[in-house]
């Protein structure tokens, strides 16, 4: 037992690097880390002050909904869905006609990117009267069948669109200019 602790207390070569951490933690602690929890001490009082404050700034950017950073994109889109509900009065051939109009604009918006892309962006388009795609709308309990409707766009693969969908904004732009003309 003897030899084995005598043998321990000698320094070896492999225990270089950690004699070495040691001796930086030693100055890191005396010069560096002591000297700042003595004037964190000394001005506990505005140190405390500025921690709520920043705290309270920080809660406030999450309550507002203003984050803006995310740490991950969302992957590239798909598809795209959307609802419809038409108004009390509106008959089985208005709502027709809507679809009838959304089909239009989707077509006319894919021909605009094709025109200028090169290839367009859709592979095919449902539409459907009497019910809804992805998310459903709120306050359409009360509506008849005939007066609620849906499209869902099926894009070409992500890897084939020679723009990312983040520009969607510009295509969502697209299709209400498209929807709005007479």
């Amino acid at each position: 037992m003897s030899h084995a602790l005598a043998h321990a207390a000698k320094s070896h070569w492999y225990d270089w690097p950690s004699r070495i951490v040691n001796v930086g933690f030693g100055w890191f602690r005396d010069r560096v880390f002591r000297p700042l929890m003595g004037l964190a001490i000394w001005a506990r009082y505005p140190l405390i002050a500025l921690t709520i404050v920043v705290l309270i700034s920080q809660i406030s950017i999450f309550v507002r909904g203003d984050l803006q950073f995310r740490f991950f994109n969302a992957p590239e889109r798909g598809s795209i869905s959307g609802n419809f509900a038409m108004a009390s009065g509106a008959t089985r051939r208005d709502s027709l006609a809507m679809m009838k109009e959304l089909q239009r604009a989707t077509e006319e918006v894919g021909a605009a990117y094709e025109a200028e892309y090169g290839t367009n962006p859709i592979s095919y388009v449902v539409t459907q009267i009497g019910g809804g795609a992805g998310r459903g709308l709120s306050g359409v309990d009360n509506k008849e069948t005939w007066q609620l409707g849906a499209i869902s766009i099926e894009l070409i693969d992500a890897d084939l669109r020679p723009y990312s969908s983040y520009a969607g904004k510009r295509w969502m732009s697209s299709f209400s200019a498209q929807m709005r003309r007479p």
